[in-house]
């Protein structure tokens, strides 16, 4: 049995990266950021050192704090069509180019309308999201667990916890069911009640998305 894989923790270790800047951005120092969180003063130092480990729940409660929309933060950072998008919308940012509106500037756009969901329960739809894809792709939480080198119970004891879930289990997870965590934040985040035609799901609409936008991003980029 395969255990995590270095691309899952290489994503977690990046998630804590760009958590540190999205904090060092907002002009309040980790300390304080930890106290606004109800820890200590030295928490989030350790979290982004790498000494505690990064928690989901605790990335939503973060951007709560600092006043950004987790959607559009989690599209900006991992995209719909992976790096070709991100890479093409870098170079058309850096030439100041105008394009089309992203998904995170249409999430942010809807926040306006319709308030964002608190931390507690974006983790819920989290937990609740990864349970049901796992499933979904007939990948059982026992095998799961084995594979990020955790004890048989491990991952559905953190999914029935979800403030112990940290964010590489949720990227092992992804891994291991062959999801992008683009397209798993992307229905983390989409508005539950979105008017969609009836044969096209939110699920199906996403994972098409997804598609095309890699080989749009990929064509213009060749």
């Amino acid at each position: 049995m395969s255990r995590v894989s270095p691309g899952s923790t290489s994503q977690a270790q990046r998630l804590s990266r760009l958590v540190g800047r999205a904090v060092e951005d907002s002009g309040s120092s980790a300390a304080e950021v930890s106290r606004r969180l109800g820890r200590s003063s030295g928490y989030l130092g350790r979290v982004l050192s790498g000494r505690l480990p990064l928690r989901i729940g605790e990335v939503f409660a973060l951007l709560e704090v600092l006043d950004q929309h987790p959607g559009a933060f989690f599209e900006r950072h991992f995209p719909l069509g992976g790096r070709e998008v991100q890479a093409l919308t870098e170079k058309a940012g850096g030439a100041g180019e105008s394009g089309a509106a992203s998904l995170g500037d249409l999430l942010e756009l809807a926040a306006c309308a319709r308030p964002v969901p608190p931390a507690g329960q974006l983790l819920e739809r989290t937990a609740g999201l990864l349970r049901a894809r796992m499933a979904g792709a007939r990948r059982s939480l026992r095998a799961a667990s084995a594979g990020l080198g955790l004890a048989r119970q491990g991952l559905a004891r953190a999914l029935r916890r979800p403030e112990r879930l940290a964010a590489w289990h949720v990227f092992g997870a992804l891994a291991a069911i062959g999801m992008t965590p683009a397209r798993f934040f992307a229905e983390v985040f989409a508005p539950a009640e979105a008017n969609l035609p009836p044969l096209l799901s939110q699920s199906e609409l996403l994972d098409a998305l997804e598609h095309l936008l890699s080989r749009l991003a990929g064509a213009a980029c060749a």
